[in-house]
């Protein structure tokens, strides 16, 4: 009796010491900002589970507070992701966005992270900006180049950029034409040139036009790049305080000739 009371002990006094050390993890966005364009039907948002894995765990997720109207520019979401012991991948939920042909102003959505359950805590960032990009103001038929657009390709395409920094300064990139090609954009002001792009006429190789650029900075960008003879337009996303990545899109437009 005395030695299963010893066992006994030894096996209660493992398991509360197994979960006094339990490390639950935190939970959090992958990003803090993202941007859609309102014509995507719905976007799909991630959050992590980091710094452990122990135990079962949820968080509520929720959209909220911002410029977008709920119901008329997205669709509220209001739902909870779960983990379960030892799992550590990411889990999305998804946010309808809802084309309102209205033209107007780009407008914001708040998601939040909060009631953690399980013994996680929330991580950094718990919340996240979703912009929702305006299509209907967007300039139709051939490129007409100016001080913020870049026309390529005999103009065929159009190129235009939007910037953010970290103390809220918005503007437009600023259009510098080099080749019928490519050309680049400074933001800030005209010396400072912070991206080199080029669409090329790959219509002979893959039966696309590519796109490809490289950008110099770490505040966020959003590139749009239409081809003028149908509206089709591709957007490129740079998070802020993101040092960007060189894009290399082989398979951007498949809109040859």
């Amino acid at each position: 009796m005395i030695q299963r009371t010893i066992v006994l002990g030894f096996a209660l006094g493992s398991f509360w010491a197994a979960a006094a050390g339990a490390v639950p993890g935190q939970l959090r966005f992958v990003t803090g900002s993202l941007a859609v364009q309102e014509n995507i039907g719905s976007v799909s948002v991630s959050v992590l589970r980091t710094g452990g894995d122990d135990g079962a765990v949820s968080v509520q997720v929720s959209t909220g507070t911002g410029s977008a109207t709920p119901g008329t520019d997205y669709t509220p979401v209001n739902t909870t992701l779960s983990w379960a012991d030892h799992d550590d991948a990411p889990k999305s939920f998804s946010i309808p966005i809802n084309n309102d042909g209205f033209d107007e102003q780009n407008e914001t959505v708040t998601l939040s992270l909060s009631n953690p359950v399980g013994g996680a805590t929330l991580g950094s960032p718990a919340t996240a900006t979703l912009t929702i990009l305006d299509d209907d103001n967007a300039p139709s038929g051939p490129c007409s180049p100016d001080e913020h657009t870049l026309c390529l390709l005999q103009g065929r395409f159009r190129l235009q950029v939007q910037w953010r920094t970290n103390q809220g300064q918005v503007g437009e990139g600023m259009a510098v034409p080099i080749r019928d090609f490519s050309g680049a954009f400074s933001f800030f002001n005209p010396d400072n040139l912070e991206m080199l792009v080029k669409v090329i006429d790959a219509c002979g190789l893959n039966n696309r036009f590519w796109v490809f650029f490289a950008a110099t900075t770490n505040v966020e960008f959003t590139l749009r790049v239409t081809d003028t003879d149908n509206t089709t337009t591709k957007t490129y996303f740079n998070e802020l305080n993101n040092t960007a990545l060189p894009i290399q899109d082989t398979n951007a437009f498949e809109t040859c000739p």
